[in-house]
């Protein structure tokens, strides 16, 4: 069967992927027990997060209102007693980190802020994957086999249909940069060549309104430097 009819690519505004990625990822609980196994602590009376972690950046900020979040979702309340504890250790690989869990608090100890981004994420991860709101007691250092984990999104004209440096589209919400950085992403590839940036009375030629241009990609790498993804 001949067909001769060409596929037309919607008008960018109708493209559904941009909104669909700024919608916050669901969290299924597969918590089916409800005593803890011999080896393991229950925290479902409740945990109080400190921050012994020192950083005056912020940058570990949306680190720790997702963990929030996530504790809310499972129903587990933040005024407990059971101490998940954030604090400096020995500087090792980039985002390394250990993780010491105790019948009372969860240690995680790292030399910079990505690792414990990191940590927090992986305490996350194991609560997705438990039979209930409890934790194997024990210890464990973890560090990454690969340093740069990029991600690239948003092509270049003419196969894309816009131009996201001289658009007002945020193409980079906060809930599809909590993704990324939950699969471990720490770094953006944008496609831009130097003179889209720099227009000067030497080089006339070079690309329209490159102030704007350049400022736009300076809120974007600001936004993506709060979930630890360097452009």
């Amino acid at each position: 069967m001949r067909c001769d009819s060409k596929f037309v690519q919607p008008e960018f505004k109708d493209w559904k992927i941009v909104p669909e990625l700024g919608l916050p990822e669901p969290r299924i609980f597969h918590w089916s027990r409800k005593t803890a196994k011999a080896g393991e602590t229950d925290i479902s009376s409740g945990i109080r997060i400190t921050r012994n972690f020192p950083e005056d950046s912020g940058i570990l900020q949306t680190a720790y209102d997702d963990f929030n979040s996530f504790f809310s979702e499972c129903g587990i309340p933040a005024d407990g007693k059971y101490g998940i504890i954030t604090e400096m250790g020995k500087p090792e690989s980039s985002d390394s980190y250990e993780m010491i869990i105790s019948p009372d608090s969860c240690r995680i100890i790292a030399g910079n802020a990505e690792g414990i981004r990191r940590g927090i994420y992986y305490l996350e991860d194991l609560l997705l994957g438990a039979e209930g709101p409890f934790l194997k007691i024990g210890s464990e250092k973890r560090s990454s086999w690969v340093k740069h984990r990029i991600s690239y999104f948003l092509g270049r004209p003419p196969s894309w249909t816009c131009d996201e440096l001289l658009d007002d589209g945020d193409y980079y919400s906060d809930e599809y940069l909590n993704r990324l950085a939950h699969e471990g992403i720490n770094g953006l590839w944008k496609r831009i060549t130097f003179g889209e940036l720099c227009k000067t009375s030497f080089t006339p030629e070079n690309g329209e309104d490159p102030a704007r241009r350049l400022e736009k990609l300076r809120q974007i790498a600001d936004k993506c430097l709060r979930y630890g993804i360097k452009t």
